[in-house]
């Protein structure tokens, strides 16, 4: 299960190839930011992950990795259906923003909507889908999440091998994400009944982020797939994990009602 330098290595060559899709996102987000202020109507459905689904308890809420926007996810979402619905807070993303802070706000919106959800979050969003648990759990609001899907997620932060290079960096939204930052170490003390909600989909050998033994949550369920890379896991439906996370979610949520 664990972390290797095939993994590492296959990892990092295959996560820079994503770099230029990365970067075409957040241009359009800033473009269609400037747009806004100019007034100018810009349509954008054509962007939107789905409608709002009528079965509320089968709701799937799409949580985003580092500097990237629920349409990343937008693969996934093709496959999952109506269920499908965003976030809006992860709609504009900052390289600076905090976990701590997104799991504040999106804990504060599942308890405002006031219905149950499932949440399917990928990367630096299953940290912050774990720490938002937590507080729900405090304020005894847990019962609003139903079934949580964590997709290479960086639960005890990212592979040790790169983390030298990211606490180096002196950006706390970074430093956030290392092992034994306060935002790791708090959904630590999360109970055995929520922890038996996660559903966790790694790969072996982990990629250029994480790895099996950095994903894992004790009490939840775990599986591992062939390598494929941290990006193109979630974008290229051919993978066994596109497919693994499409047939999980299908027969955990969208069966189930």
């Amino acid at each position: 299960m664990g972390a290797n330098l095939r993994g590492l290595s296959l990892g990092i060559v295959g996560d820079a190839i994503a770099i230029p899709e990365l970067a075409i996102s957040y241009l359009q987000r800033k473009l269609g930011d400037a747009i806004a202020k100019m007034n100018i109507q810009f349509n954008m459905d054509e962007l939107l992950l789905g409608e709002r689904p009528k079965d509320q308890n089968g709701k799937i809420v799409l949580i985003p990795g580092y500097a990237a926007s629920p349409r990343h996810l937008d693969k996934l979402a093709d496959h999952l259906g109506d269920n499908v619905t965003t976030n809006p807070h992860f709609e504009k993303r900052k390289l600076t923003e905090r976990v701590l802070e997104d799991a504040k706000t999106l804990a504060l919106s599942i308890i405002r909507e006031g219905h149950q959800i499932n949440i399917c979050a990928h990367s630096r969003g299953g940290l912050v889908t774990l720490c938002a648990m937590k507080m729900l759990e405090e304020l005894q609001k847990d019962e609003l999440v139903r079934k949580v899907f964590l997709l290479s997620p960086t639960s005890h932060g990212i592979r040790p091998e790169i983390t030298p290079i990211a606490q180096q960096l002196g950006i706390g939204a970074i430093e956030d994400l290392c092992p034994g930052s306060e935002a790791v170490n708090y959904w630590q003390g999360l109970s055995i009944k929520n922890r038996s909600k996660i559903h966790i989909i790694s790969q072996e050998g982990g990629d250029g982020f994480t790895s099996p033994d950095h994903s894992f949550v004790d009490g939840s369920t775990m599986f591992v797939t062939p390598h494929c890379g941290h990006q193109k896991s979630i974008r290229d439906p051919s993978t066994d994990f596109f497919r693994l996370t499409i047939e999980l979610i299908h027969h955990s949520v969208v069966g189930a009602n």
